[in-house]
């Protein structure tokens, strides 16, 4: 076996390998199976965007005819899961095509066609799972709130979001059926520059999260079921920059977890793209040509100028210049969560910062390589992380 495909999984290229991961870290979740996930990056050759979202499509196409055939036999379990891994994977099929509007296009009807084949199962998830578009400006934000039991009144609740490229219906799987079993109320959301909100209404990223979460809290937090002494936020991937950007503007918030923890985006951003500051023009040039070879960085730029609103791989860089937590970050008093993982390829020492900076009560838990914790957001091990995170909020919502 080459050495690049040992340290990779299923291929040389550290993006494709990770995304199998985060992949096949869904069996855990009941949102993907083994068997389907290798049979789909079989057929997948890898660096070529298209050949990818082929074949998650078709995986996603044939599962749905199954899905729909269990329906209309009855069997409301059994098409409640494989709607599941339907949805699923349909939502990751447009993940490297994003550089033409008519990429995007297709990447929108992917996008929909996820949702749609998700929320043919809504009404057979235990507990209570519900859909609700929240205001926001001259638009509305895609949500979710699942709850385990309706006699419920004054649970801890844990809106979870996710950062670059994930989606509500990813992250509300992803830690909320470990969540609902604890008894916690789950709000999933999708801001702007992600998921369904920058495919369908063309909106970027912002910096100042808190004006996106704002309008969630006001949404739900007079619900009997919500407890408002006892509400947490959890951000995932570039959501550990966004997450406790919010926690340093919204009193709300009593507990944050940075999954994995970001202190400067900007900064990030800059090592990863090695940017030579004496020459934009040049720098441009050099990473067009750089992403010819490199699949990682190649992604990380188109989608940076998509999702950030960006002209150039150089002005991702100015377009980022406020993602700093360095001027709000002594704001924090909630109780913080950061997460580090030991072989993050995209934020290296990010976590350390943000935890060093903090003056509010704080852990920074490292997860090791050891028995495979230590991806970018901890891919491949769903139940120890969501475990330490759940055992956390109950010590920390216990003590309240």
């Amino acid at each position: 076996m080459p050495e690049d495909r040992q340290a990779n999984l299923f291929f040389g290229d550290k993006t494709y390998s990770f995304e199998t991961i985060r992949m096949l870290s869904h069996v855990y979740l009941r949102s993907s199976d083994f068997g389907e996930v290798i049979a789909t990056v079989s057929r997948i050759t890898e660096g070529d965007g298209a050949s990818w979202m082929r074949e998650w499509t078709k995986t996603g196409d044939h599962l749905q005819g199954v899905a729909e055939q269990f329906l209309k036999e009855g069997h409301t379990l059994s098409a409640r899961t494989t709607f599941t891994r339907a949805s699923n994977y349909y939502r990751q099929a447009d993940f490297f095509l994003h550089e033409t509007a008519e990429q995007r296009a297709e990447a929108a009807a992917s996008s929909n066609k996820a949702i749609a084949c998700f929320q043919r199962g809504l009404e057979f998830f235990p507990g209570r799972l519900a859909f609700e578009r929240v205001p926001y400006k001259e638009t509305s934000l895609p949500t979710y709130f699942w709850t385990a039991n309706t006699g419920i009144r004054n649970a801890p609740t844990l809106i979870v979001h996710s950062g670059f490229d994930g989606t509500a219906e990813e992250v509300l799987l992803w830690f909320g059926q470990d969540g609902i079993e604890r008894g916690y109320n789950i709000i999933s959301l999708e801001g702007p520059g992600q998921g369904s909100v920058i495919r369908n209404a063309g909106l970027g990223f912002r910096h100042d999260w808190e004006k996106v979460v704002a309008p969630i809290v006001d949404h739900y937090v007079g619900r009997p079921e919500v407890d408002p002494k006892r509400i947490a936020l959890l951000g995932h991937s570039i959501g550990g920059y966004l997450a406790p950007r919010v926690a340093a503007f919204e009193p709300r918030i009593a507990a944050c977890v940075a999954n994995d923890g970001v202190f400067n985006l900007n900064e990030a951003l800059h090592r990863m793209m090695d940017w030579d500051a004496s020459d934009d023009d040049k720098w441009n040039r050099i990473a067009f040509e750089r992403i010819k070879t490199d699949l990682a960085l190649r992604w990380w730029i188109l989608d940076g100028m998509w999702k950030f609103g960006a002209g150039t791989p150089r002005d991702i860089l100015r377009k980022t210049a406020q993602y700093d937590l360095s001027g709000c970050v002594k704001n924090i008093r909630c109780h913080m969560l950061v997460m580090k993982a030991e072989r993050d390829h995209m934020f290296p020492g990010q976590p350390e910062r943000l935890y060093q900076e903090l003056d509010c009560p704080k852990q920074l838990l490292e997860f090791t390589n050891e028995y495979g914790a230590g991806e970018h957001t901890h891919v491949g091990a769903v139940g120890i992380s969501n475990a330490v995170i759940y055992n956390w909020l109950d010590t920390v919502f216990s003590r309240q």
